[in-house]
């Protein structure tokens, strides 16, 4: 599976002020808004943020993990196999495939 990343580099940061909070990302001077809640954001506008600024780590870990159990030279199990194709399915998702 391809590592070919087109999305912001993260890490991604929640940001809150006063009636309203955002993701954004980037680096160096390469900053975007990858996502901005105006007008006094709920609890699940937040906790939505939160998890989208977790997404580029999350990815990452997810990438990995599925990488470790690849490279186990024992057999893999079933539910090693059930966890590779949902974590392939998930990567894809996140990458727009």
């Amino acid at each position: 599976m391809s590592t070919a990343k087109a999305h912001t580099p993260g890490p991604w940061e929640y940001l809150e002020t006063i009636g309203s909070c955002e993701v954004r990302g980037g680096q160096g001077d390469d900053w975007r808004e990858i996502l901005s809640y105006r007008y006094s954001p709920d609890a699940v506008n937040r906790a939505n943020a939160h998890l989208i600024s977790a997404a580029p780590e999350l990815l990452e870990a997810l990438e990995a993990v599925r990488q470790s159990i690849l490279d186990d030279a024992r057999p893999m199990t079933n539910r090693q196999h059930d966890a590779i194709v949902k974590a392939d399915a998930a990567i894809r998702k996140a990458r727009g495939q």
